[in-house]
This record gives C-alpha cells, structure tokens and sequence, in this order.
C-alpha cells in the first residue's frame, strides 16, 4: 500500500504532493490522529484509497518488469524533485539507480548530416567522462544519442511521452529493449497509456530536470528541444548547443540561443565536461595493462607530487620517472600542473 492509491482513487497530484511532503509515508497519513483533521470529503477519499485492492495493479506491473518509483522514495533522484511541477510517480525499466552526471541530448526529428556527425563528435568524448546520456527515443537527434551512447557501451536514460508497455514511436522499438539492459526506460504515465501529443511537453520537464546540462544538437526556431533547453535555463540547468550554419533552418534554434547568451557554444564533449570540472574515467582494464612501475607512479599520483618526490619514493632514475610519466600522460591516466607537479585522473 502507498500513494499510487490515492492516484487510482481519482485524488488531484497537487493534493497527493502536499500530503507526501506532510507525512512523507502513506500509512503515517491514515493514522487516525492524522485523519481526524481532515475535511470529510478529504478524508472519505483517503479511506477510499487505503482500502483500494492494488494487488491487480502491482502484478500488472510485476508482469512487464516496471518499477514504480514514488516522490517520497529515496531513490527518487534529488535534481527532479526540485523542479516546478515534479512527477509524483515514475515508471521505470531497468535497474532503478540515478548517477550524478546527466546531460541531455535533444534536437528536431529532420536532422541533417551535419548535426548528426556534430552529436556523435561531442558524445565520443563526452562519453568518456563516465556520462549518464538523457534523452526522449524520439526519432532524429533523440536516437541518434541513444544508439551512439549504446555503441560506445555508455548508458542511456530513455523519457517517453507514453505507458511502457507502449511503444512509441515504433521505429524506436530495438532502443526500448536495449536500453534498460545497462540503463533506465523512465515514464511518469502508466501502463496501458497511449502517446497523446500533450503528453510530449511535459515529459521534456523530465528529461530537463534529470540533469545537470542540456546539449542542443541541432534544432529548429520551434520545437520540443527548444522546450527542453528553455526548461532548463529556467531552472539553472547549463545549456549548449552546437552552432550550425547561418542559412540552414534547423539549426536556427541553437544559433538563436547562442545569440541571446542562453545557451553556450560547444564544439567538443569536452567543453561541457570542462564546465562542470568533471575528469575523466580511467577505461576499464586500462590499469591492469600498464607495468609494475606505471601501476606504482599511478598510485602515488592519487595525490599530487613533484618530480623530485617520485624519483625518492620510487628510487627510480630521473629519466626512467620522465619516461613513465610521459607514458601515463598520453595514456590520460594523469596531468601535469604548473610548476612541475602531476596528479593522476
């Protein structure tokens, strides 16, 4: 038993919200200490609700292999709770686990070549940061993400507009059983909903309020991206975009945020890794191909050091230390700060 009850007993979300940020468990409201302050018509409702029979709804759920994810819960992710209007319920496929590096990626359905060379460039690299990629399986920019961020072994948020155990749009099908393979399909409709189109704007708020940055591939002067980005810059997210040329109408929506100092101008991943200072991941397996004296140096650079430091601690020759660092370097395992002092990634 939980607040899905009084959701499936007819009561309005901003009811359901303000008792779930009163009593922060459903059973703590139908105490009866709890209850007796109630109007009656309110209370009659709450009643309703606690003696509703959810077992139909919760196998239903059980059958399709969905999660149901409730505001109060604590694996309800902090950044979309605190957004205007926040999903009460969330549906989701996939081990229900929210990393804290979420950029979006959105863009129109007509993309061009341009914009799709430009997204999978920036996710190459973006994707190197250990990136969750957040996006809405629409067709264009949408799965062009998806399917890149797959191919690279990197790991997708899907936000759809529609139940899922509804596919939509079909073409996406193959995305909606990968995905929460290594990732999450994320609704806040239940099953058996159809894609209304209204339903569309609202699950943009999603995917805006799940993270950290919103990247706009290539979008034009209308359309969901451009709600996506101005959801986000509403509510302090970071917003890039890729510029396109001066005369192609689809990249006029990115051009005009870039203008109005809305978005900012990106040409790599590591543009928007740069601005959250996020380094990078260290690749699977990469540690256990370097040599005894490549392991030993990597471990003393979990805290910065000078050369002279390595040479002592290592008992190494100065050249064979260059030498070793040169190679951690390239490798992208560390960095060197000015004054001649390294510290691994």
């Amino acid at each position: 038993m939980g607040w899905i009850n009084l959701r499936e007993s007819g009561m309005k979300d901003s009811l359901i919200l303000r008792f779930m940020k009163e009593f922060k468990r459903f059973e703590i409201l139908i105490r009866d200490e709890n209850l007796r302050i109630l109007d009656k018509d309110i209370r009659a409702k709450v009643l309703h609700a606690a003696l509703y029979d959810d077992r139909k709804f919760y196998d239903n759920l059980d059958k399709h292999n969905i999660s149901l994810l409730e505001y109060t819960s604590d694996s309800y992710p902090e950044n979309l709770k605190n957004i205007q209007d926040p999903p009460l319920f969330l549906y989701v496929a996939g081990e229900v686990k929210f990393h804290e590096r979420n950029i979006g990626v959105v863009g129109t359905r007509k993309n061009t070549v341009y914009g799709k060379v430009s997204c999978e460039s920036i996710l190459k690299e973006l994707l190197e940061y250990d990136v969750n990629i957040v996006s809405g399986l629409a067709l264009g920019i949408d799965n062009i993400a998806h399917e890149f961020t797959l191919k690279k072994n990197g790991r997708c948020i899907g936000v759809v507009g529609s139940g899922l155990d509804r596919i939509f749009p079909y073409e996406s099908r193959k995305l909606w059983e990968r995905i929460p393979e290594s990732g999450m399909l994320i609704s806040e409709y239940p099953l058996g909903s159809e894609p209304l189109k209204w339903n569309f704007p609202r699950r943009n708020r999603i995917i805006a309020g799940l993270s950290q940055g919103i990247l706009l591939c290539e979008s034009y002067e209308k359309g969901g991206a451009l709600i996506t980005a101005e959801f986000g810059f509403q509510h302090d997210r970071e917003i890039f975009a890729v510029p396109g040329f001066i005369n192609y109408p689809s990249f006029r929506g990115c051009n005009k945020l870039i203008r109005e100092s809305k978005a900012k101008l990106v040409l790599s991943g590591k543009d928007i890794a740069d601005e959250f200072l996020w380094e990078r991941k260290q690749k699977a397996g990469a540690v256990s191909g370097l040599s005894s004296e490549e392991r030993k140096i990597l471990s003393l650079l979990e805290t910065e050091k000078s050369l002279d430091e390595l040479i002592i601690e290592t008992r190494l020759s100065a050249g064979v230390v260059l030498a070793i660092l040169a190679g951690l370097e390239v490798k992208d395992f560390i960095f060197e700060i000015f004054g001649g002092r390294y510290k691994g990634r």
